[in-house]
């Protein structure tokens, strides 16, 4: 285990991108319309428990907040009826076993929700 990778379960927070060292934190893609995986995220959401704070379609994004955690979703539609979705959760409390690992795990079954839910795209 590297150095560096020994002080990531510290970190508090968490979030994807399209070249992400961890395969499961890959920005997952979707086939579906934009308005469908906004409806999907909102509700994959709120049955999460978070509180929806601010829906922005224009910008693509959806914030919310459970707690001390704080998630925002990134939906961008790249042509029609292929839509990306991102996650990013950060936390302000601390943990003596670390942050990240639970923030990680959370992502990753927003992911699998969203994979039962929509049609995922391989790319």
């Amino acid at each position: 285990m590297a150095f560096r990778d020994m002080f990531r379960r510290f970190q508090q927070e968490c979030e994807t991108s399209d070249h992400h060292k961890e395969n499961t934190l890959q920005t997952h893609y979707y086939k579906a319309s934009v308005d469908h995986v906004f409806q999907s995220v909102e509700s994959l959401i709120k049955a999460n428990g978070y509180t929806i704070q601010t829906v922005s379609k224009e910008h693509g994004e959806i914030m919310a907040g459970k707690g001390k955690v704080f998630l925002v979703s990134t939906i961008l539609v790249l042509r029609p009826f292929e839509v990306a979705v991102d996650f990013k959760l950060t936390t302000d409390k601390g943990s003596l076993t670390g942050a990240y690992p639970k923030l990680r795990g959370e992502i990753e079954e927003f992911y699998k929700m969203l994979d039962k839910d929509l049609t995922l795209v391989k790319r």
